[in-house]
């Protein structure tokens, strides 16, 4: 599927929030408060943030959608319409049009590209995709050889050759929300399957891998640990 590109129009809102992003890169007070253990960069917030429904409220309808061919997962790539990426403050409840999510809002600060062995928030990573990044999810529970598969693969895939200073931009992670046991997204685009097909997932990271908004290769935080005050 072809690539589409989207120029954010400069607006007073936006500006507005550009502006006002020092005052939200750092969470909201979390050690404790709410009930909950600590967890992650945002504490006792992050239980929240990664269970539930990832059932978009308003879902977006798709520009393109296609089984992948020969795929014995019921692989399905989606594109979708853009939107702005937005930053909102770290660590607050956002509901995206598709799930996984692969456009829109997202945090000021985003996530280093590794795998994680823990859920991370989804407004993380999604600043990932902004930047040319893929991220990879799971929802499966015994499906440790699969993880183990797409923990090579990143390996093998190694780091973008697009970025003139070493950088992977790609993610691993657990996602609870996901409706199907594995996904990837790029931004405005999606892949869902029942199960992890190598080859599969390889051809979605080197099609989309490099298409973000930003071209941006600098890592990210190492959101599995406390934010730092």
């Amino acid at each position: 599927m072809p690539h589409h590109s989207i120029l954010r129009p400069a607006s007073a809102a936006l500006l507005t929030l550009i502006l006002a992003l020092p005052a939200c890169s750092s969470p909201p007070e979390n050690d404790g408060g709410g009930g909950g253990e600590a967890s992650g960069y945002c504490g006792s917030l992050t239980a929240g943030l990664v269970s539930g429904s990832g059932v978009p409220k308003n879902p977006a309808t798709p520009l393109a959608e296609a089984p992948v061919e020969g795929s014995a997962c019921n692989a399905v790539e989606r594109e979708f319409p853009l939107e702005e990426g937005v930053h909102v403050a770290a660590c607050t409840p956002i509901d995206y049009t598709t799930n996984p999510p692969c456009t829109g809002m997202h945090y000021p600060v985003w996530a280093a590209f590794r795998a994680y062995d823990e859920p991370i928030p989804r407004g993380f990573w999604m600043h990932d995709l902004e930047h040319g990044a893929v991220t990879l999810g799971y929802s499966c529970s015994d499906c440790a050889e699969e993880v183990d598969l797409a923990v090579a693969l990143l390996d093998d895939i190694g780091d973008d050759p697009l970025c003139s200073v070493p950088a992977r931009r790609t993610l691993l992670t657990p996602d609870p929300l996901l409706e199907t046991s594995w996904a990837a997204a790029s931004w405005g685009f999606t892949l869902t399957a029942d199960c992890f097909e190598p080859e599969v997932f390889r051809d979605f990271v080197e099609t989309h891998r490099g298409h973000g908004l930003e071209a941006v290769c600098s890592d990210g935080v190492d959101v599995s640990q406390p934010a730092t005050p």
